[in-house]
């Protein structure tokens, strides 16, 4: 699995605060001695910390790319290029184009999503079809104004290509 770093505090700190619940749980029941009780009941403090830290450390971090960016991507109304290769809009079938955020734009995914925010600018996709070959991709946005000028373009396409834009 390609955890964050915020992302292995939080599940970390969740099971050890179970595992310590449980085992002070236990003691209070069974075992009944107040040495290990005092020791599972500052676990469970110290694992709700490292539960919290993981949550408010996905704050200031950036998703994590599975892969690297290599190459360039031009998007217009004619034309989509990919590391040097051209597709021509006109043959483009089942085009699909997610645009989700630019470098530096903060987006919090939702209050029970653990991990870091979106704001490394890689989380949009373009994926079509192109003579019968499948063609998908993940791509940086840097600026705010080239995600505006995408998204009109995004609009654009709609109209030209009778398909899932």
């Amino acid at each position: 699995m390609n955890l964050s770093d915020s992302q292995k505090w939080y599940w970390s700190g969740l099971i050890l605060l179970i595992i310590f619940c449980f085992l002070a749980i236990v003691n209070q029941d069974n075992w009944k001695n107040d040495l290990l009780d005092t020791i599972f009941k500052v676990c469970c403090f110290i694992s709700l910390g490292i539960f919290a830290l993981g949550k408010l450390g996905a704050i200031g971090s950036s998703e994590k790319l599975n892969g690297k960016l290599d190459g360039t991507i031009k998007i217009n109304t004619e034309f989509i290029e990919i590391k040097s290769e051209r597709y021509n809009i006109k043959d483009i079938k089942m085009l699909n184009l997610t645009l989700k955020d630019f470098w530096d734009k903060y987006e919090h995914p939702g209050p029970n999503y653990v991990g870091p925010w979106y704001m490394a600018g890689i989380n949009n996709k373009i994926e079509f079809k192109y003579l019968n070959k499948n063609v998908s991709t993940q791509f940086r946005i840097d600026l705010e104004e080239d995600f505006i000028n995408l998204k009109n373009i995004k609009k654009e396409l709609k109209n030209t290509i009778d398909n899932n834009v």
